[in-house]
């Protein structure tokens, strides 16, 4: 919990208050990982969150691993919501809209500080339209967008080559078992919906 919060606190210090709606729990991982790996202790203190004011809760303080969680939250979260402006109806495309508009600076940012992450999420996301435009009935295949990308995100966590390529390893196992999960779970909406699904393709 302490690390959630100080991503929350990170976010908004780094770019700004609107930066926070993309907080989730998702890249608390990479921070433990990064931080466990650098061998940095930063200082947990208690203080007053935004969500929460009145009562104060244990924030981790600055890291290596919450500056890489929180700069990778913004690339991911305005790939994501491009994502969405290219697959919604035109009713969902608003907000989606309305999002990129106020994150284009801390995208602008996030970019400028970590450019090879955002190339890379910016190739899955084409390389991911492309595999389901194509309706890729390859649960390997189809997966492996999500499978780089989270393999280019965890070797981030080190400087060490060595410890990056156990960890780029580890993110594309990762990446394909988040994915297969995620199609697992959406298997029965995505049919009544007529959403593309690998599962559904390879049946």
């Amino acid at each position: 919990k302490s690390v959630y919060c100080g991503l929350c606190k990170e976010l908004g210090r780094r770019y700004g208050f609107i930066s926070r709606m993309l907080l989730n729990y998702d890249l608390v991982l990479i921070a433990l990982v990064a931080d466990g790996l650098s061998g940095e202790v930063s200082i947990c203190r208690p203080e007053r969150c935004i969500a929460n004011p009145l009562v104060q809760k244990p924030v981790r303080g600055s890291s290596f691993g919450l500056s890489l969680a929180a700069d990778a939250l913004v690339l991911l979260g305005w790939y994501k919501l491009k994502d969405d402006l290219a697959d919604s109806g035109f009713l969902h495309r608003i907000p989606a809209s309305l999002a990129l508009v106020l994150l284009h600076g801390a995208h602008k940012k996030a970019a400028s500080r970590r450019p090879d992450l955002d190339e890379r999420f910016y190739q899955s996301m084409r390389d991911q339209q492309e595999l389901e435009s194509a309706g890729c009935a390859l649960p390997d295949q189809a997966s492996d967008p999500s499978a780089q990308m989270l393999g280019t995100l965890m070797s981030a966590c080190s400087q060490n080559p060595r410890e990056q390529r156990i960890l780029y390893r580890y993110g594309m196992f990762l990446g394909r078992i988040i994915y297969y999960l995620d199609a697992a779970e959406d298997y029965q909406k995505d049919a009544a919906q007529k959403n593309y699904n690998v599962f559904l393709q390879a049946a």
